[in-house]
């Protein structure tokens, strides 16, 4: 192994990311050390304090459900093969992740990407594909709270990149935006 120690373990760290979200230098470099020895010992984390309010991944929890209800016509009307960006609904084993096990996954799906938006802490840049959403016909609310919540996965990567520069001792800030 070339010098490394392998090193056993017998839980996936939890990373109270909280110190990240403060002004206190000390705290960001407490948390930036864990993630890099969870990422050199492990391969794997998870992030407690994450700064994503419960209450917003319940709305988006339910929203997924809500759109896995609507008929199967409406989520034809916005399939994937129907978008020049391939945005959109994918029907049940329409995609493979291991074509040598099957003909399809057994799942369905939505995707899609963040679109620009106007955000407390100034403009967030979206996908390279600027345009190009599907959204559902008739079901109030669920563009809004999947932007919502896209816009604050996006955040909260932006802080796990600069956690991971300061654990590296790199720049922390990107080409496009600040990360904190």
């Amino acid at each position: 192994m070339d010098g490394q120690v392998r090193i056993d373990f017998d839980s996936v760290p939890v990373i109270d990311f909280g110190g990240m979200l403060t002004g206190d230098p000390e705290a960001k470099a407490e948390v930036a050390a864990k993630l890099r020895d969870a990422c050199s010992n492990v391969g794997f984390f998870y992030v407690a304090n994450h700064g994503i309010p419960q209450t917003l991944i319940d709305r988006a929890f339910a929203q997924s459900a809500r759109f896995f209800q609507i008929s199967a016509e409406d989520k034809a009307a916005i399939h994937v093969k129907k978008s020049s960006h391939l945005i959109g609904y994918i029907g049940m084993e329409e995609e493979n992740a291991d074509p040598t096990v099957g003909k399809g996954d057994i799942h369905e799906g939505f995707d899609f990407i963040g679109e620009d938006v106007e955000t407390t802490s100034g403009f967030m840049e979206g996908d390279f594909r600027k345009a190009g959403n599907q959204w559902p016909a008739n079901l109030p609310g669920f563009r809004e709270t999947m932007t919502e919540y896209t816009v604050a996965v996006r955040l909260l990567a932006r802080r796990l990149f600069a956690a991971f520069a300061l654990g590296l001792d790199l720049p922390r800030r990107c080409r496009t935006s600040r990360w904190l």
